[in-house]
């Protein structure tokens, strides 16, 4: 009886063995389109607090839109303190975006350079800019 369950599991894990995957795609070509929410500044949860001298920048969201064909747009909501004057702030972006595997560059289209730089993870983004690092997910 052990020797036929033997033979009978060899079987199955080879039938098994030969079927083609299907799951989700490959990350490096799946498609990046999709609205992303920032959840993480140099791994600190939103609202995240940035301090500098008597200035003083709390992020509350910022949300990531990136269109196939190459474009994208960036909506974030901050609160800045500047000598004790606080104020509530809106920052808006887009521009265009390239792609190398899972590689991604964003291209700000009002500075005129890399906004942000990283990778796709296949359910958000892993990304940075010259002060911190940021993950964006769905």
């Amino acid at each position: 009886m052990n020797r036929f369950l033997l033979v009978a599991g060899v079987a199955l894990l080879a039938a098994c063995g030969s079927d083609s995957p299907t799951g989700p795609s490959n990350p490096n070509s799946a498609s990046i389109a999709g609205t992303y929410q920032m959840r993480t500044v140099s791994g600190s949860p939103l609202p995240f607090t940035y301090q500098s001298g008597t200035t003083k920048v709390v992020i509350t969201s910022d949300v990531l839109v990136v269109a196939d064909g190459g474009t994208w747009s960036e909506t974030g909501a901050f609160t800045a303190s500047v000598n004790g004057q606080t104020s509530n702030q809106v920052i808006s972006d887009g521009g265009t975006w390239t792609r190398a595997g899972s590689a991604v560059s964003f291209y700000s289209s009002q500075q005129g350079a890399t906004s942000y730089a990283g990778t796709f993870t296949g359910s958000g983004f892993s990304l940075a800019d010259d002060l911190f690092t940021y993950t964006f997910a769905k």
